[in-house]
């Protein structure tokens, strides 16, 4: 959480991340109407799914499809099926929209939740003299 002192000025903690995806052998990056999709291959047809957005700012938005989603609302769009194992620590979840269902679902906000804001900062920091 921020806290603005006056309008030149925040208060808070910034984390600094310099990865937010690994490109590896399964995992593909991909334009798609104005959000980067991010794939994971799982298994063989199998993927895990997270989208990037930015705003007007620059700032970058990370999207993804979490137990918080509404499975009410993707079960609307597309069929879903339980694909959970009893290894498995939490519930996992198949669909295969076409393209149709996919566009109906990266609109729909209670699927594609909000998981991350990542703001560009620009950091100034002020020098002191060490005596």
């Amino acid at each position: 959480p921020i806290e603005y002192i006056d309008e030149n000025t925040v208060k808070g903690y910034i984390t600094d991340i310099d990865t937010l995806f690994i490109m590896d052998k399964g995992h593909v990056a991909k334009l798609y109407k104005g959000h980067l999709f991010l794939s994971k291959m799982i298994h063989k047809d199998e993927w895990a799914v997270s989208m990037l957005s930015h705003d007007s700012e620059g700032n970058i938005l990370y999207r993804t499809i979490t137990e918080d989603s509404s499975f009410k609302s993707i079960r609307r769009i597309t069929p879903m099926e339980d694909i959970t194992k009893p290894t498995d620590r939490k519930r996992r979840f198949k669909i295969t929209p076409d393209e149709r269902a996919f566009d109906l679902l990266i609109r729909d906000k209670n699927i594609f939740i909000d998981c991350e804001y990542l703001m560009r900062v620009n950091l100034e920091v002020e020098q002191t003299e060490s005596f």
